[in-house]
């Protein structure tokens, strides 16, 4: 391919858009992705200056950061829940076999 060939052998900046990732692969020194995200709503723009396997690995491994740290955070969540959820049920307990109502107005409080 002609273009390919120039644009390797160019010692000039050249901007170009591909999606052909051969194409990318071959040519492309430095990634500038623009991507919209959260439903096609917000513009990001990545700068990658490396070839264009190095910038798909890269962004592979940030997802799966990405990831993990949801999956982490959704953990440490379902415990504070579980947490909050049994010192409840310990309360209403307390409140209702609680035979001496100052006791039981106390322990409502809580």
């Amino acid at each position: 391919m002609a273009l390919q060939k120039f644009i390797q052998t160019s010692d000039k900046t050249i901007i170009f858009i591909s999606h052909v990732e051969s194409v990318l692969e071959k040519t492309a020194t430095t990634i500038l992705h623009l991507e919209l995200i959260r439903h096609r709503q917000l513009a990001r723009s990545n700068y990658f200056p490396g070839k264009y396997s190095d910038y798909l690995k890269y962004r592979k491994n940030s997802y799966q950061k990405q990831l993990n740290l949801a999956k982490n955070a959704k953990k440490a969540k379902q415990k504070r829940d579980e947490k909050i959820h049994r010192l409840h049920q310990a309360v209403q307990f307390k409140v209702r076999n609680t035979h001496d109502s100052s006791v039981g107005r106390r322990a409502a409080k809580k």
